[in-house]
């Protein structure tokens, strides 16, 4: 059976836009609380809903809570990069001449003779896969495609980590 010259895993698209939806709506309701002081007033019940009052009460300076008004902030990018990975749906790429990760991850692609090993592994609803370096680092791309990471990281390693190592010149 002849290996394909290039492979692809794609988000678990599924669950990438429940992150969206949720990440936007707490994006709103932590922006409502930064300009609005009486929007925190919470229940009276409740140990978890005091600290937090607590906590955004320590925030507030004149009509803006400052903690309220960063969490806002977090939350919109932490939206906008489960948006995004919903949108390209796929998370890494593999070629000939190594692994390319999706832009939202942050990391430079890898040269074959830098990948150590890909492995996957099932995490809750979706997959983790893991790329260990011939450096010695190790990180996951979580939220992949589980019914495609198995076939992927076999096929990675059957096709371009199953080759001898290159031959050291020291």
């Amino acid at each position: 059976m002849a290996l394909p010259q290039k492979l692809s895993l794609r988000w678990h698209t599924t669950v990438l836009g429940w992150l969206f939806i949720v990440g936007a709506a707490a994006t709103v309701v932590f922006a409502v609380a930064a300009v609005d002081p009486f929007a925190i007033e919470f229940s009276e019940y409740g140990r978890r809903e005091k600290g937090v009052r607590q906590l955004l009460k320590l925030g507030q300076s004149g009509h803006l809570n400052w903690v309220a008004a960063a969490i806002a902030v977090y939350m919109a990018a932490w939206a906008l990069i489960m948006g995004w990975r919903w949108a390209d749906e796929v998370a890494i790429r593999a070629d000939d001449d190594g692994l390319v990760f999706h832009r939202s991850t942050r990391r430079k692609g890898l040269s074959w003779s830098e990948v150590r090993a890909v492995t996957y592994a099932p995490s809750r609803r979706t997959g983790a896969l893991t790329v260990q370096t011939t450096a010695g680092d190790k990180f996951t791309l979580k939220q992949v495609d589980p019914a495609k990471g198995p076939e992927f990281a076999r096929a990675v390693t059957a096709r371009w980590l199953a080759l001898p190592p290159p031959a050291d010149g020291m």
